[in-house]
């Protein structure tokens, strides 16, 4: 796969009371290194922990129960086992990170021992199982009064109402493990929960939310943080140039060729100006535009340089960003090899 760019895109817009600001998407190494499990399959869903004790175990068991969920599990939590496996398996794809193996395929090969599906895997060139659970997936209706202070319309005294109330609770407990077949090891554990409560008056129950929608939108707050965890992703970050005090003409044009968006005219002045007057302003946004133009390597020996010369604190926290993207980069191209 074609290695993504680091920096990805470049745009300058304005604050009231700022300077001109530069918003920067860098790309973000995956949490976990999958780097050498690229093709992966995503496993059927299970509803309830039928207490494996080992990877191999596990495997085997959601193999051999490949109706997913639990026949005894709700409707709503089928359905939403449903819909999480569907939503799962698009943006994992999204990512042009993995190649996606048909999971089908292990469901329809012979014997189910850790050591014949260890085999087709390795057939398959499956590198990686991912199996996702629904520890819990339920919407639920409770009653509770809620007490009001009013004034009587006719004796315009203070009184407490008491008035019945409907709540709707829906809980959803989402995890998910990456299994690495060749061992049948347990690579990473992931867990997330999602909770929604909703309260009405007993007499406006039915403007209640459905509790499959309900679940359903639970399952769109989880579902894009996995690929997040697994897949180099970007991010976008902000810089403010500096505004200059120095009243210098050389300056003012520098700021007019970064505005009309000339960035590498505006770069070249203001470290022209930099080299010339040791100006702040004109440094700190040279190093800025560096990181634009993906140069963070030169940034950081700017930096380094302006660091000796100034106690401007403004320059070490730029320091130590591009210090943290430069770590980033490497690892998020270690990851994309």
């Amino acid at each position: 796969m074609k290695a993504l760019p680091i920096i990805l895109s470049f745009s300058l817009f304005f604050l009231a009371g700022c300077g001109p600001a530069v918003k920067l998407q860098r790309l973000k190494p995956a949490e976990i290194d999958m780097s050498s499990m690229r093709s992966l399959a995503v496993l059927d869903f299970e509803y309830s922990d039928r207490g494996y004790r080992t990877a191999a175990d596990l495997i085997v068991g959601i193999i051999a129960h490949s109706i997913g969920v639990e026949a005894g599990g709700s409707s709503d939590a089928r359905d939403a086992a449903s819909y999480a496996a569907e939503q799962l398996i698009g943006a994992l794809a999204n990512t042009n990170y993995f190649t996606l193996i048909d999971a089908s395929k292990l469901y329809s090969a012979g014997p189910r021992t850790p050591k014949a599906i260890q085999q087709q895997c390795q057939k398959l060139g499956i590198d990686a199982l991912l199996t996702s659970r629904l520890d819990s997936a339920e919407c639920s209706l409770s009653d509770f009064a809620k007490e009001e202070t009013v004034i009587h319309p006719e004796t315009k005294q203070k009184m407490v109402v008491t008035t019945p109330w409907k709540q709707q609770s829906c809980e959803l407990l989402f995890s998910y493990r990456i299994i690495r077949p060749s061992d049948s090891s347990i690579v990473a554990q992931k867990s997330f929960s999602e909770y929604r409560y909703d309260s009405v008056p007993l007499d406006q129950v039915e403007s209640l939310p459905d509790p499959t929608f309900l679940l359903y939108r639970m399952i769109d707050e989880i579902i894009p943080k996995i690929p997040r965890q697994l897949a180099p992703y970007t991010i976008t970050e902000t810089r403010f140039l500096k505004e200059d005090k120095s009243y210098d003409p050389k300056m003012k044009k520098a700021r007019t060729l970064a505005e009309a968006g000339d960035i590498a005219g505006a770069r070249k002045l203001y470290l022209q100006r930099w080299q010339a007057t040791h100006n702040i302003a004109a440094g700190y946004n040279g190093a800025i535009l560096l990181e634009a133009e993906g140069e963070l390597e030169k940034a950081a020996k700017l930096l380094d340089e302006m660091i000796t010369k100034t106690s401007d604190s403004s320059v070490v926290r730029e320091r130590r960003r591009v210090a943290r993207a430069l770590k980033e980069k490497k690892a998020a191209e270690k990851q994309l090899r």
